[in-house]
């Protein structure tokens, strides 16, 4: 074996390594299947929220869309995780009327960093205040937490940790219909 394909080999098994110990403490982290929250709000929480540039935002301004707010911040892995899948669902069914907002419970500056990094497509509102999650029925204040709501904003679901392709298969897609 020439010591090419020796590295070559080496580094398949690195890289093995490194996303099945990632896996393992995605798994571990959070539920993918999270018992959905029992104390969903009767009524549509409302909010007034920052953009990242400043600009103050409802979920009045995506009124008669099919809405994902998703809560997370940048110092959560399973979040992290979440982010390039809602990139993909953005561009994909926007046509469809969807809408993603994330709202991060972070500082602005990261936020600012990280968005500018994966080059989210979709709205991110800001805040410092957890106890919004409460208000969302997260009293456990798991994140990722995602709030699955209506063309008529009504809140449908809700899902604590990762929404994945199969959670966006099962959660979103007959909204989209």
């Amino acid at each position: 074996m020439t010591l090419h394909a020796h590295r070559v080999i080496q580094q398949k098994i690195m890289r093995i390594f490194f996303w099945a110990v990632i896996s393992s403490y995605l798994s571990l982290a959070t539920p993918i299947f999270a018992d959905v929250p029992s104390t969903l709000p009767v009524e549509t929480p409302r909010f007034s929220l920052n953009d990242l540039n400043g600009k103050s935002h409802s979920l009045d301004d995506w009124k008669g869309k099919i809405i994902m707010l998703n809560f997370w911040a940048t110092w959560c892995p399973p979040c992290q995780y979440e982010v390039p899948h809602f990139i993909r669902f953005q561009k994909e069914y926007a046509h469809l009327d969807l809408q993603i907002i994330g709202i991060a419970i972070d500082d602005l500056r990261p936020v600012q960093n990280f968005a500018r990094t994966f080059e989210i497509n979709y709205p991110v509102l800001i805040t410092n205040n957890n106890s919004i999650l409460n208000e969302w029925g997260n009293e456990e204040q798991i994140l990722p937490f995602t709030v699955f709501i209506d063309r008529k904003g009504e809140i449908i679901n809700s899902h604590q940790g990762i929404v994945d392709e199969l959670i966006f298969e099962y959660q979103v897609k007959p909204l989209l219909r």
